[in-house]
């Protein structure tokens, strides 16, 4: 359509087939709507005159409009079904809600996308069209229209927002017909890729072993590593031959009940954690749904042993307080991590999303 498109090619991929379609329908797992296909018959993506549209909510980019950059093709580098730069993979790298299809961006991915809601009308449906972003990790849905065709129509330049103006229209009487791919056959459910639309249950927002599950993952990497440390450094002196006779040997100088039994305390205690800390990062790689409370449960667990350490040394060995301060100073500094690690476990919608496998 004359005066639709602007110069740029950015978005623009190779002339759309009916093959093409078809190939971005069944790996996507929608029915793309005759609109969106008709008007990428015209061109296969690229940045239209009118890039502005009102919405009905306060975004990112406006409090009353947003702003599309261009409009997504299909096939080529930024179609729909690109692997890098497709739809499902900025739904997986911007934490989008899987209510559909990406088709189209704003000037800055920080201000959102542009998206075919599936929700209502299933996979064979018509779509909505919605905008699409995430705020501090939790995905914002704003409805703009219940059709491609009506989104488009409602597309004005920034002059004229509020104004009416002539409908889009892709084809008349007078102009070929335009080669729309043929509707996809009724599917079983199971051969539908993995982007399926939203259902109660189904997770919105961030998902996988990154962000700052990342730096978890690390930390449980080194965990055992570091409890074993620890573990040597106590057991060290006891593996001298003369020391462990007088601590164990009654009427010795060191002998003293209590002090041995807070001597193993502290050995099958570290024991214990070596043990925990191993588990939680196995269910941690496995993705398991225990991992979440096995977790905080070693975030508890290591201050505990500490505080407990710190009080028995106090009763036992008063005389040799010389250390006192800085085992003050390095327990409170572990239960302020653990504090804030337990907020991030409870409240994070990445951990809710990604450990779930083996959950009853």
């Amino acid at each position: 359509m004359s005066g639709f498109w602007e110069e740029s090619t950015y978005y623009t991929g190779p002339p759309l087939t009916a093959a093409m379609v078809e190939q971005a329908e069944t790996s996507l797992g929608y029915r793309l709507p005759i609109a969106y296909v008709e008007m990428l018959c015209d061109r296969n993506g690229g940045t239209p005159t009118r890039d502005c549209h009102p919405s009905p909510a306060f975004t990112s980019w406006a409090g009353d409009h947003v702003c599309i950059a261009g409009f997504k093709g299909v096939g080529g580098e930024r179609g729909i079904d690109a692997p890098q730069f497709g739809s499902s993979a900025l739904v997986e790298q911007y934490g989008l809600p899987p209510i559909g299809i990406v088709i189209g961006e704003s000037p800055d991915l920080a201000y959102g996308v542009f998206m075919l809601d599936y929700r209502d009308c299933g996979p064979q449906g018509e779509p909505a069209v919605v905008h699409a972003e995430s705020k501090r990790g939790e995905p914002v849905i704003t409805p703009l229209a219940p059709s491609f065709a009506t989104f488009v129509d409602g597309l004005r330049d920034a002059a004229h927002l509020g104004q009416s103006m002539p409908p889009v229209r892709w084809r008349d009487s007078t102009s070929a017909a335009l080669p729309v791919a043929p509707a996809l056959p009724a599917a079983d459910p199971g051969a539908l890729s993995t982007q399926v639309p939203l259902q109660a249950d189904t997770p919105v927002g961030p998902k996988g072993l990154g962000g700052w599950l990342l730096l978890v993952g690390f930390g449980l990497i080194m965990a055992p590593y570091r409890l074993l440390r620890d573990l040597a450094q106590i057991l060290a002196p006891l593996a001298d031959p003369e020391i462990w006779p007088l601590l164990v040997t009654p009427g010795s100088e060191l002998y003293a009940p209590a002090l041995v039994a807070f001597l193993a305390f502290e050995i099958l205690a570290n024991l214990a954690l070596v043990v925990l800390a191993l588990v939680v990062a196995v269910k941690f790689l496995e993705r398991s749904w225990r991992f979440p409370r096995l977790f905080i449960a070693l975030l508890i667990a290591g201050p505990a042993i500490i505080l407990v350490d710190l009080a028995a040394a106090a009763i036992l060995i008063p005389e040799d307080s010389s250390d006192l301060p800085q085992s003050l100073f390095l327990l409170a500094a572990q239960m302020l991590a653990s504090v804030v690690w337990i907020a991030y476990v409870k409240r994070s919608r990445r951990v809710k999303n990604t450990f779930v496998r083996g959950m009853p």
